[in-house]
This record gives structure tokens, C-alpha cells and sequence, in this order.
């Protein structure tokens, strides 16, 4: 019975058992292929196609940031937010990824993890002033503020630093670090009176009063110092 049953080419275990066991008993050949069927379904079974699986976006970085998961919409959150650097798995589908405000698309193949690398932004400096990152037009504030010499994950693109309502645009390409350094303005005295910052014409202002002999960080560029 049992070379009747591999002759058949069943080999799986279970099936072999039972297709010796069918023919041994009952000596009719035809439960063979009923036991060969049967193997062929087992291993159907045991070993789905991949369009049957999810898939997984493999997002990189530092694990100090986290991010987030959205329907390709941007408005429903399937997933809760995670570091950077570990996987979230998915069903096929489009996403959008949200990760310190800058957002990027991905697509998710059944049964296969999309890598999405981020770059990163350092603004240097004493670490005293905040800066905020808002998008390329400069009109939208992503997250939120951040210490001076602080690295921010963020997704490939342009991007505008202000800090002290002075801007510097800067490109952030994915897997790299880009490094904005600021200048910083002492305006000498006794610490008593205070000064403002304009912009080069001394038409706006661009910072709270500070007292004399207190720095006070800001993108490179020629201001207005006005004090009394």
C-alpha cells in the first residue's frame, strides 16, 4: 500500500498516512487520487499566495521621532503612531505617512515590506531660541517648536526654517542629514535698556524686545537693530 501511495506521489505525512491506510483496508485503488487531492488542497492551504497576505512599510530613521499612518485620504488613522525605524504591517493598499507634519505617500504590495526613507533636519545653535518648520510656500506650520540644535525627521522636500520671524528655506533629501546654521546677534550694553530686530529696510519687526547683552539667534541676512 505504501509504494502504491508514493508511486501516486503523495508524500505529505498526513496524506500518506491515510492514503496506506484507505488502501490497505479496503484494497480499492481509486482513494488514491482522493488522497492525492487532498495533498494538493493541504498545500494550498498551508501556503497562501501573496496577494492573500498583508504587506508592511519598512520606515527607517533615527527611532527617536514617530509617525503616523493614514488612509491615502489623510483623514482616517488605521494604525497607531510609531517610532521611526520599525515596521507597521498593512493591507495592500495607498497611505499617506505623516512624520513631524511633512507628509509622503506610499503604496502597500501584498506580501512585501515598501522601504520609506527619511532625511533629516538640524537647525544649529545655543539652544536657547526655538524654531518651527513650515512648508516650502512658507504659509503652513508642520509640528511643532523646536530647541535650536535639535535634529527633526522629515520627508524628502523643501522646507522653511523660521526662528526670531527670520526664514531660511532648506532641502531635505531622503537618508541625508541637512545642517542650517544660524547666526547670532549681541548687541553690547548694560543689560538695562532693550533693542528690536527689523528687517534690513526697518519696516517690520521681527522679534520680541530683548535687553541689551542678551543674544538672540537668527537666519543669515542684514537687519535693523533699534533700541531706545
Amino acid at each position: 500500500a505504501m509504494r502504491i501511495c508514493k508511486d501516486a506521489g503523495i508524500t505529505e505525512p498526513a496524506a500518506l498516512d491515510n492514503c496506506i491506510l484507505d488502501v490497505a483496508i479496503t484494497g480499492d485503488r481509486s482513494f488514491v487520487s482522493s488522497d492525492a487531492l487532498a495533498q494538493s488542497l493541504n498545500a494550498a492551504g498551508a501556503a497562501p499566495s501573496a496577494a492573500g497576505r498583508p504587506g508592511s512599510i519598512d520606515m527607517k530613521g533615527s527611532g527617536h521621532d514617530v509617525y503616523w499612518t493614514f488612509d491615502a485620504s489623510g483623514q482616517k488613522q488605521p494604525t497607531p503612531n510609531r517610532p521611526t525605524n520599525s515596521p507597521t504591517e498593512l493591507p495592500a493598499g495607498s497611505y499617506t505617512l505623516v512624520l513631524n507634519g511633512s507628509r509622503a505617500p506610499v503604496v502597500v504590495a501584498s506580501g512585501k515590506a515598501t522601504p520609506v526613507v527619511p532625511g533629516s533636519l538640524t537647525v544649529q545653535g545655543t539652544s536657547t531660541d526655538v524654531f518651527v518648520i513650515y512648508d516650502g510656500a512658507g504659509q503652513q506650520q508642520l509640528g511643532q517648536n523646536h530647541r535650536t540644535n535639535t535634529t527633526v525627521e522629515l520627508f524628502a522636500g523643501t522646507y522653511t526654517v523660521i526662528i526670531n520671524d527670520t526664514r531660511e528655506q532648506v532641502t531635505v533629501v531622503a537618508g541625508k542629514p541637512t545642517v542650517v546654521g544660524l547666526a547670532s546677534l549681541l548687541v553690547q550694553g548694560i543689560a538695562t535698556d532693550v533693542f528690536y530686530v527689523y528687517d534690513a529696510a526697518g519696516q517690520q519687526q521681527l522679534s520680541s524686545n530683548r535687553r541689551t547683552n542678551t543674544p538672540i539667534e537668527l537666519a543669515a541676512g542684514s537687519y535693523t537693530v533699534v533700541i531706545n
